[in-house]
């Protein structure tokens, strides 16, 4: 069994079809405009589990939450021959799981199959290619560009003259924060040693190109040339230290990928950084 909701593993050959059998069911939801399939799909052979990007219709301009909702009752009252009760120790009989901005459900054809989906929300067409993007990286590439995002303005300080309207004080700086939901400018308070007393959101977007901009010369590169070309760039040890510290806390080995090959992968990248950086 894999995931929170116990689900089989299933072969990218097989894919296609559950995908298109659960997107037909979704269209009975009336807030539902279209999907992306995100995540190790394109690069995997078999699954544990499926990610869709859920682009949902906000026509009452509604919060998350609350569209969260509305999808969470429409499938809660699909038969439980289609949307299964779970199958995992922790989360029996659960029929969905509900984290962030994500609704995880148990998937069946009829075919005696089951898949863990995971129903990624998104309220808008620009959020859909966001996400899509941030979530088609490998987690390796994510883990380093989530670093390399904050330490911008680390590398480069900028003057108080240039950022005014932002009201900077001696302890205060400028930090941009990704996430696989929004890129985000925040206004940070730090001690002397700094450590973050406070923060304040400045500006937040869910273009991809913004992102592109700040991270040229380090999105398309593999793995390995980033980690050569941050070495060989990287000015200030804080820079160095919060790559290397936000990768080790999103990249870890779980305990069913310890000796699989993606568990070594992930061990030789957390090696490999940690050695460069």
């Amino acid at each position: 069994m894999s995931g929170v909701a116990g689900g089989d593993r299933i072969l990218k050959a097989d894919a296609w079809n559950v995908i298109r059998a659960y997107i037909e069911i979704l269209k009975g939801f009336a807030f539902f405009k279209d999907y992306r399939i995100s995540g190790s799909y394109h690069s995997k052979e078999d699954f544990g589990d499926i990610d869709l990007i859920i682009n949902i219709s906000n026509r009452f301009s509604e919060t998350k939450p609350i569209i969260k909702k509305r999808l969470i009752d429409f499938l809660y009252n699909l038969s439980e021959d289609t949307i299964l009760p779970f199958r995992s120790y922790k989360y029996d009989q659960k029929r969905f799981y509900n984290s962030g901005e994500i609704v995880t459900i148990l998937f069946t054809q009829g075919n005696g199959k089951t898949i863990q989906i995971d129903n990624i929300i998104s309220l808008s067409d620009e959020e859909t290619e966001f996400k899509k993007r941030f979530l088609d990286m490998p987690a390796e590439i994510q883990g380093l560009c989530l670093g390399i995002i904050k330490t911008i303005y680390v590398e480069s300080p900028v003057s108080y003259s240039n950022y005014r309207k932002y009201c900077l004080t001696d302890n205060q700086e400028l930090e941009w924060n990704l996430s696989s939901s929004k890129l985000e400018l925040r206004k940070v308070t730090l001690t002397d040693k700094f450590k973050e007393l406070d923060r304040e959101v400045m500006y937040t977007t869910t273009n991809w190109q913004d992102v592109n901009s700040l991270l040229r010369g380090y999105i398309s590169l593999s793995f390995e040339e980033i980690l050569e070309k941050l070495d060989k760039t990287l000015k200030n040890p804080r820079s160095r230290n919060r790559i290397k510290g936000l990768f080790n806390s999103m990249v870890s080995v779980k305990s069913g990928e310890v000796g699989t090959p993606k568990g070594n992968h992930k061990t030789e990248c957390i090696k490999k950084v940690n050695e460069f950086l």
